[in-house]
């Protein structure tokens, strides 16, 4: 939500500032009083009474520099709340009739919501303790939201984890590094071993392959939902690799019909770099769960941005969440594994691939004749004979064909012989 978009948030900007000034001048005017006054004692009284106005008005200017320059920090964050509990005091930004209130039952967030509006959600971060629910949530979200394509990077998985997701990448603490081989989408929902760093980088080439798609004006590519777990633990082993490949994705990747779900144990998750950031917060739903969830309600209602009766119902249930700063509630975990239990990952649908790819490859095999790949031999094959493979995967390229195609189609190495044509393609070092 804009801070400026409603006139009684703009107005309770302004009482601050309007307040602030306020102060200043009777900082200024007891300053001026106290030099007039002969008893000693009222000019003492005058002095305090400035010197207290003015260490209020520098505060509650500090107040909103706070606000202009620390965007995304809990300040901000609670700030919102405030203003969002104002509205809902009000009503409408343009009514002056008080809505209703004192309802012990608060108003819950409806997750259809995520459903019917992702790009009202285009992103999400779980927050909770070990034993929480936070696989069992995403699990279940997964179901709920329906999309084609469902993945999970899951360095900590067992088995049972992640039922019907496509793929789960990073098994086994398998974070491998950034001079990993490098991977289309397509190799990591095949392959086997897929290192978190490989699929990472092979999710923003997705990004940027489906914004070519965009730019052309196709929009049919299936949505892709995206589950990060363990995000401290990620980071510790990439590290400035990792957050630089997930900032853009949480920036652009809505457009092109990709959802990020990142989850995470503790409350701290700085390692994202999202401090100062509100273009990235802003894209982000903050789901806490247990304690997290009542520990944030607290401090809302501590700077009573809460009622105390929605802390109250909060504490109360044996599964505690709040959806940013709005209560919610759960099925059993019983409910929801049965749910989970009986959808399995659906059909994958195939990306379109982008208008030039349409080209034929008969186009390129007019000026490029293959070998059978029955017959390749790479160490055995002289360098005119490397070009001419490197030239016609450039030619391809050019085309918008990708690494795949590019191997089967127009070098003709496929089925079992696959292996032969990515290595091909390492030894000719191309992208």
């Amino acid at each position: 939500m804009n801070r400026y978009e409603f006139p009684i948030l703009d107005a309770l900007r302004r009482n601050d500032a309007v307040t602030a000034w306020g102060m200043s001048a009777v900082a200024a005017g007891a300053l001026g009083l106290a030099t007039l006054l002969p008893n000693q004692t009222a000019k003492l009284a005058t002095l305090s009474i400035a010197s207290g106005s003015a260490l209020m008005s520098r505060r509650l200017h500090t107040s909103n520099e706070e606000l202009d320059l620390q965007l995304g920090d809990d300040r901000y964050i609670a700030r919102l709340s405030r203003q969002r509990a104002l509205l809902d005091v009000y009503g409408s930004p343009l009514s002056s009739t008080p809505a209703i209130a004192g309802a012990t039952t608060p108003t819950l967030f409806d997750f259809e919501e995520l459903v019917k509006d992702p790009d009202k959600f285009p992103h999400g971060l779980i927050l909770g303790k070990t034993g929480t629910g936070k696989t069992t949530l995403a699990e279940w979200l997964g179901v709920r939201l329906g999309s084609e394509t469902r993945v999970a990077f899951a360095p900590h998985y067992k088995p049972g984890d992640w039922v019907g997701f496509h793929s789960v990448i990073g098994l086994g603490r398998n974070y491998g590094t950034p001079d990993d081989d490098v991977l289309t989408w397509d190799d990591v929902m095949d392959g086997q071993n897929v290192t978190i760093a490989q699929g990472l980088l092979a999710l923003k080439d997705e990004m940027v392959r489906r914004y070519t798609l965009y730019a052309q004006g196709i929009f049919d590519y299936p949505r892709l939902d995206v589950y990060l777990d363990e995000i401290p633990a990620v980071y510790g082993a990439l590290g400035k690799f990792f957050t630089g490949l997930i900032q853009p994705l949480v920036l652009e990747a809505r457009k092109v019909g990709i959802r990020l779900w990142l989850l995470s144990q503790g409350k701290q998750v700085k390692m994202l770099g999202f401090e100062g950031r509100s273009d990235i917060r802003e894209n982000l739903t903050v789901i806490r769960l247990g304690n997290f969830a009542v520990d944030y309600a607290k401090s809302l209602v501590s700077k009573r941005y809460m009622p105390k009766e929605q802390l109250a119902w909060l504490e109360s249930q044996a599964r505690p969440i709040l959806v940013d700063d709005s209560p919610a509630r759960l099925p059993g975990l019983t409910e929801m594994k049965a749910l989970i239990a009986t959808k399995s990952a659906p059909e994958l649908v195939a990306a379109p691939e982008v208008k030039s790819q349409d080209a034929k490859v008969e186009d390129i095999l007019d000026v490029f004749v293959p070998q059978k790949a029955s017959t390749l031999d790479i160490e055995a094959l002289d360098q005119d004979t490397l070009n001419s493979y490197k030239i016609a995967a450039r030619n391809a390229m050019e085309r918008g064909m990708r690494k795949t195609i590019i191997i089967k189609k127009v070098w003709q190495i496929e089925g079992t012989y696959y292996p032969v044509g990515t290595k091909l393609w390492t030894k000719l070092e191309l992208p």
